[in-house]
């Protein structure tokens, strides 16, 4: 989770789920790497994308938009959004889980799921 924006995430982002993805064993084989995902929970928006809820980035091809690999993603939660009544909150169940991080008193915390 981060609060502040440090004008780095993207990079901090790909280099946390790099080194979680990293886990050939010398010798071993390639295709019993499992799916990493880097979850990041942010709480400003990242001005070089459209502000979303929330975000799934997986490596792909720009042409053609063709999924070069699902075993290396990157989803942003975005809680900036959340006071944003423009942009779309879904999935629903993770929009209200969401809320959670910027409830400030207990009756915040009692909607309906």
């Amino acid at each position: 989770m981060q609060v502040e924006d440090l004008g780095n995430w993207p990079e901090r982002s790909i280099t946390y789920l790099g080194r979680s993805f990293d886990q050939a064993k010398s010798g071993g084989n390639y295709s019993d790497i499992h799916t990493t995902i880097h979850i990041g929970i942010l709480d400003f928006n990242l001005s070089h994308l459209t502000p979303e809820f929330y975000s799934e980035f997986k490596l792909m091809n720009v042409k053609n938009h063709e999924i070069y690999s699902d075993k290396f993603a990157l989803r942003v939660l975005h809680l900036k959004s959340l006071e944003d009544e423009s942009i779309e909150k879904e999935p629903a169940n993770l929009y209200y889980w969401a809320k959670l991080f910027k409830a400030t008193t207990w009756e915040e915390l009692k909607f309906n799921v």
